[in-house]
């Protein structure tokens, strides 16, 4: 990017006020431009700590300006200590870059002021597979990208400067918000790392292991027998989740006269009766095998009958008594690790079971589920 203009002049213990302290004392610490007050204050950094080297990256693009998306006073110089020369005139701030349209999940066609309209790769992000892959990526990233943002373009000196296609490989920046736009796609699913060498592959790897892990994005949208709410796992798909590997069998829809002899053929389980009127008992085996380090038991409240927004455990409205006690119940039930156990896991529900209906697994720290067909 050419820039014109020559810098306003200031006095130079100005100058060295707007040098962040942290910044003055050491230069081991890596910067960013969010550590400068200014343009004008990153550009003098970057020109008295090794330009030729640009030990901190800022100057991404090699044009000798560097973190154009600060706001003024501003300096696009090469003189590491421009004096006090008053005559010199405050070069123009740069027309902004603003989105013109989201051409797919990882493109965008930009323009600078009037210039004419380029495409940008967003780097690192990549959308390839079926048509639910593409297309979710694109709408996904169109509603929250709109034409008329302004962003900034960042080049990574590691990585190609074009893709095969010949658009500009580019770290896109919402200015607003400070989010890089192909990182939040990796977070959030709807992309994946790109294969090519760039300087946060690493980062961007561990985030679509989360975004894997959590059913983000594509992961939940796209993929069938997934095990998320939309792609639910099949019965007798075993899956991790957390210490714990599962394998829920079919579902039986009417297990009351078997719970009712298995109480009576041992008194101390918990003799089951009538439930709220229209509610009906619900059971599934679930063999459950321990990952983690140690004896643990699996939690039974991360288990229940999911029907839309909707989550069963209990005996109905107003009841407080969980169904499901006993030695065949999840639940207190120790395994030490590496060991297998099948226990079932009941509910009440309103209703008969619906064949749309699924279970819900919970990890043992909520923080993420998942489903599997009741048939």
């Amino acid at each position: 990017m050419r820039r014109t203009g020559l810098l306003l002049a200031f006095a130079a213990t100005a100058l060295a006020a707007q040098l962040p302290t942290a910044h003055a004392q050491t230069q081991a610490k890596d910067v960013d431009c969010a550590d400068f007050p200014s343009q004008q204050a990153a550009q003098l950094f970057y020109l008295n700590h090794s330009p030729s080297a640009d030990p901190n990256n800022l100057d991404s693009d090699g044009d000798g300006v560097v973190c154009e998306s600060l706001g003024g006073p501003y300096y696009y110089g090469s003189d590491p200590t421009p004096g006090n020369n008053n005559s010199q005139p405050q070069p123009p701030k740069p027309k902004p870059i603003k989105v013109v349209k989201v051409l797919a999940g990882d493109l965008l066609k930009l323009r600078q002021g009037t210039d004419r309209p380029f495409n940008v790769r967003l780097l690192g992000a990549q959308v390839r597979g079926t048509s639910c892959i593409t297309a979710g990526a694109r709408d996904d990233l169109r509603s929250w990208i709109n034409p008329g943002l302004i962003v900034s373009v960042k080049l990574d000196k590691t990585a190609p400067k074009r893709d095969k296609q010949g658009n500009i490989l580019g770290d896109v920046i919402a200015d607003r918000a400070n989010v890089s736009i192909g990182a939040e796609q990796v977070k959030t699913g709807w992309a994946t790392p790109a294969r090519y060498q760039y300087k946060n592959k690493a980062r961007y790897q561990k985030w679509t292991g989360g975004a894997s892990y959590h059913r983000h994005g594509m992961y939940g949208a796209c993929i069938a027998n997934n095990g998320s709410e939309a792609n639910p796992y099949i019965v007798g798909t075993a899956f991790d989740l957390g210490p714990w590997r599962y394998q829920v069998g079919a579902t039986d829809a009417d297990p009351l006269p078997e719970m009712q002899a298995e109480a009576k053929a041992k008194p101390s389980s918990i003799i089951y009766g009538t439930v709220s009127p229209g509610w009906v008992y619900v059971r599934v085996p679930v063999t459950v095998t321990n990952l983690g380090a140690g004896t643990a038991a699996p939690n039974w409240v991360n288990f229940s009958l999911a029907r839309g927004d909707e989550r069963y455990r209990k005996l109905g409205p107003g009841l407080y008594d969980y169904c499901g006690g006993g030695d065949a119940y999840m639940g207190d039930k120790y395994i030490p690790q590496g060991q297998t156990m099948t226990l079932f896991v009941c509910a009440t529900i309103p209703g008969a079971l619906q064949p749309t209906d699924t279970w819900n697994v919970d990890a043992d720290d909520f923080s993420t589920e998942r489903f599997v067909k009741v048939i």
